[in-house]
């Protein structure tokens, strides 16, 4: 699981957007402040099926996946002369958050939040 250091930065970076989530999502106030402590909460509350559920036969294992998000987020906070607003960063963010690390664990994470309601 990521330290949570990297958990509040990425609540941080994410409070750019709490209104379009509250808005689109109907994601409440501290939640979308929130959002990467909460999705940490949900999965620290799956049971013991549903968490190894998450964890089992993924294209690059949970800790591969932890480390690139960490390399990730480093280089975009420390890449030289590339405002932190650089609509080409937030949308590799965004690739890489949703589309690349999304494809096998947002989808498994939403099947064992459904299963373990």
């Amino acid at each position: 699981m990521m330290n949570l250091d990297m958990i509040k930065q990425l609540d941080v970076g994410l409070q750019e957007y709490s209104s379009r989530l509250r808005d689109d999502f109907k994601i409440s106030p501290p939640e979308s402040n929130e959002l990467a402590t909460g999705i940490r909460r949900e999965i620290q509350q799956l049971d013991n099926q549903a968490r190894h559920a998450l964890q089992s036969e993924p294209p690059l294992s949970t800790t591969d996946r932890i480390l690139l998000l960490n390399d990730f987020v480093n280089w975009w906070r420390t890449s030289p002369g590339t405002p932190a607003n650089n609509i080409g960063q937030v949308m590799a963010l965004n690739y890489f958050c949703f589309v690349y690390l999304g494809e096998s664990h947002l989808k498994k994470l939403r099947k064992c939040a459904r299963s373990a309601r």
